[in-house]
């Protein structure tokens, strides 16, 4: 395990620590921190440690109290992409899956909710620690996860998303960002990081990659490939998690494999890839039967998130890579754009690819991201810049069709909308979001 993730063990070690009773954390109201304690190096550390738990939370799911939890992106954008399915009845995820939701699908809202709830967090982090002018690479961090949460606005969610933001205590209602301006807020958030990383690899990597990520949102291919070009192969940035509590676990996990509640996909919808019989290593899975839940559904499940401790990358040298072959592929460079990918299929074992031509090299370059980044929030983005960027049909892209139950038919939403609460919002209009649209 990489430095990274031993750093952000610190939070799961915090955690452990309240659970044993330490008398540093042995407080009234843990859950509650008051304004007055957040000031100076102990405050700005500990909304920096808020801000990371913010973002795992949202990026990868977890219970957010005893009656409550989000699914995260790694399971919504699973679900409404072509990486899993849903093998139980909720009509609130099976409307997902289907790509057919509405403005109130609880879980689209919470995960609306948890992203925003992230992205504040990490304003507040780095604001904190600019106030104190802190000197380590936490600024960098918390910066980065910031810019983070606005590319993953902008490659999950539908053109239109509102950012408010909170001045003196008070709400002030955002005005919509399109998809085009979110990636643009985020590339800001991620520049400014990368003047900060106070010589910690791991952060400045981290950073790298976000930024090639977001640029290749941008479709600036040549810029993309640049900025990863240092990432070693074999980083890996990760969100780390254990059974400390509910908070901690992996949720891929609990809902995979402690239920019957998430499945690996399998050339779902006619052209969904075949994550499960490819016998693919980075997508390895285990069989385990039916359903117990909708009775009908078989149930792959994914070995890398067989413990409820298995970590989530985040960013890694495997993603600098195919950033860099997406960019020689754009740059007609078919030669280095081969070199990259099976650079990036060493990490997994795997041996090179030969080149397949002209007409299938887009079809090659997606499929070895969509096995690469596997279970990690990156493939709903890819599904829409395949539409965006490389003029696919979205019934081309996305699995179509026939439902795998009930006698139902998918949708054609491309992404997630903007939920009803946010009507509340005097700046935003639900005319403003047009889930169809890359």
């Amino acid at each position: 395990m990489r430095l990274a993730c031993l750093k952000h063990a610190r939070l799961i070690t915090l955690l452990v620590a309240a659970a044993c009773g330490d008398r540093l954390l042995d407080v009234q109201n843990p859950d509650i921190i008051a304004p007055g304690d957040l000031k100076g190096q102990a405050g700005a550390q500990a909304l920096f440690e808020g801000a990371r738990s913010e973002f795992i939370t949202a990026h990868d799911g977890g219970a957010v109290s005893a009656y409550a939890s989000i699914a995260g992106l790694v399971i919504t954008s699973g679900l409404f992409s072509d990486e899993f399915l849903f093998p139980a009845t909720p009509p609130d995820l099976v409307s997902v899956d289907r790509r057919d939701a509405t403005p109130i699908n609880g879980f689209i809202d919470g995960e609306f909710l948890a992203l925003h709830r992230a992205r504040t967090a990490a304003d507040r982090a780095v604001a904190a620690l600019t106030e104190i002018r802190d000197s380590s690479s936490r600024l960098a961090e918390a910066s980065a996860l910031a810019g983070y949460t606005y590319a993953l606005f902008g490659e999950t969610f539908c053109s239109g998303v509102p950012f408010s933001q909170t001045v003196n205590g008070a709400i002030e209602p955002g005005s919509p960002l399109s998809t085009q301006e979110m990636f643009e807020e985020a590339l800001r958030r991620l520049d400014a990081a990368a003047t900060r990383t106070a010589g910690d690899a791991d952060v400045a990597n981290l950073v790298r990659v976000g930024r090639g990520r977001v640029l290749l949102d941008l479709g600036r291919f040549a810029d993309a490939g640049q900025a990863v070009t240092s990432v070693p192969d074999d980083f890996r940035f990760e969100n780390p998690h254990s059974t400390a509590s509910a908070t901690t676990r992996n949720a891929v996990n609990g809902w995979m494999w402690d239920t019957f509640f998430l499945g690996m996909a399998d050339r779902e919808g006619t052209n969904g890839l075949d994550y499960v019989t490819a016998a693919d290593p980075r997508t390895a899975s285990e069989y385990a039967g039916i359903s117990a839940l909708d009775l009908q559904t078989p149930v792959y499940r994914f070995i890398p998130y067989n413990s409820a401790s298995s970590p989530v990358v985040l960013a890694s040298g495997v993603e600098a890579r195919l950033i860099e072959a997406e960019a020689a592929l754009r740059g007609n460079d078919p030669v280095r754009w081969l070199q990259h990918l099976n650079r990036a299929r060493v990490q997994a074992g795997l041996g090179p690819l030969g080149d397949p031509g002209p007409s299938a090299r887009v079809d090659l370059m997606f499929r070895e991201r969509a096995f690469g980044l596997y279970g990690t929030a990156h493939r709903l983005g890819d599904l829409r810049r395949l539409i965006r960027q490389y003029g696919r049909d979205a019934e081309a892209v996305f699995p179509t069709g026939a439902y795998h139950k009930d006698n139902l038919q998918r949708g054609v939403q491309v992404a997630l909308l903007v939920p009803q609460t946010e009507e509340n919002n005097p700046n935003y209009s639900p005319s403003d979001c047009d889930p169809t649209k890359p």
